[in-house]
């Protein structure tokens, strides 16, 4: 319900033990095959141990209830990639570094970055990030607008209007989400977030989620192969689809 209310959720210790070592490892050997702590679909899916992620049980526990909430199914569509954006050199990073104000920490909705947004489609989307390392409230931590996701509306032509961050910050309460390794917070596409900036690895894994009758509404989604999809569990394929 807290998805539902607040547009941000928490599943604690989704991945732990092995499972959530593996993947660490499997960020740090493709990170140093790229040369690279950030790196998209194209140098995620070249990974088997980051691929065992994709619509992990846990995780889609949560999504299944949340989309039947709506009576509705739901659909993979995509996956950023995974990403670590500690930088030791990194002035703003230094463990002494004076820490930003909550109402400064690069506020957004994530559907400012899409192209030709629907609000059927972006209403009940929902993005994913599975935590690899703790993080701390004035440290590496997810901050929220809560409820903020309210506030966007639909206009002409189905158009997804975002709201006015003055808006936002007026209205919604602004909070710290920190997190323990293997931690997934989930968030609602038109939910208001920024990050606190971190004082160490903060790496970090990024999917997310749609109505599947809604999937061919907004294009870009990413498209995986029979190959790709090949190594996940057959009990994940179902949210897996493609445009027609």
């Amino acid at each position: 319900m807290r998805l539902i209310i607040d547009g941000v959720a928490v599943i604690p210790g989704a991945v732990v033990g092995d499972e959530l070592q593996n993947i660490r490892d499997a960020f740090e050997l493709q990170a140093d095959k790229l040369g690279s702590r950030a790196f998209e679909w194209d140098g995620f899916c070249q990974s088997p141990g980051l691929m065992q992620y994709i619509c992990h049980p846990a995780l889609m526990a949560v999504m299944d209830a949340f989309m039947a909430h709506f009576d509705q199914q739901c659909a993979f569509t995509c996956c950023s990639g995974a990403r670590d954006v500690y930088e030791p050199s990194n002035e703003t990073q230094q463990a002494n570094a004076r820490q930003p104000d909550i109402r400064n920490v690069g506020w957004h909705d994530d559907v400012m970055g899409m192209k030709n947004p629907l609000y059927t489609f972006t209403a009940e989307s929902v993005s994913s990030l599975l935590y690899m390392d703790d993080t701390f409230e004035n440290n590496g931590a997810y901050c929220t607008a809560l409820g903020s996701h309210h506030l966007a509306r639909r206009g002409p032509n189905d158009e997804a209007l975002i709201a006015n961050a003055q808006l936002v910050f007026d209205h919604c309460k602004l909070c710290q989400v920190p997190v323990t390794a293997g931690s997934i917070i989930l968030h609602r596409a038109h939910n208001w977030h920024g990050v606190m900036s971190p004082r160490q690895n903060r790496r970090l894994i990024i999917t997310t989620f749609a109505v599947k009758a809604f999937y061919e509404l907004q294009r870009g989604h990413t498209q995986l192969t029979p190959d790709q999809i090949a190594q996940l569990p057959a009990d994940r394929h179902k949210y897996i689809t493609h445009y027609a």
